[in-house]
């Protein structure tokens, strides 16, 4: 069973901009002298290894739910999962990054930072 971490970031299968924007924004925090927890996850259940009721207990125990997307915002916000919509943060990232490519990783951490900024601010 997956633990509930202070942050989640949810994409469709959670392999490529999840866990980079998950890495990303610990580091962020790190760098600041926060010590937080990140989780990812994905949101497509057929290629997921959580079920439905697992996923609902992680994205809710955390304080902030990051989408990659407004698909994954109405996915969140509907059953099973019901996220209250004042937690979700839809960073708009469309699902044009490959983890397997650095100049692509790269790219997405340079399109996340400017967004994590505030959200890292406002933990400290």
């Amino acid at each position: 069973m997956k633990e509930v971490a202070d942050y989640m970031f949810v994409c469709e299968k959670g392999f490529n901009r999840s866990p980079v924007a998950a890495k990303l924004f610990l580091r962020m925090a790190m760098d600041n002298g926060l010590e937080i927890t990140v989780g990812k996850i994905g949101l497509n259940i057929e290629d997921s290894e959580e079920g439905d009721l697992d996923v609902s207990r992680i994205l809710n125990g955390a304080k902030l739910v990051f989408t990659m997307d407004k698909d994954l915002v109405r996915k969140a916000t509907r059953s099973p999962y019901n996220v209250p919509p004042e937690r979700i943060i839809n960073l708009n990232i469309p699902d044009d990054y490959s983890i397997y490519e650095a100049a692509q990783v790269r790219m997405l951490e340079e399109v996340l930072k400017p967004k994590f900024k505030p959200y890292i601010d406002e933990i400290q």
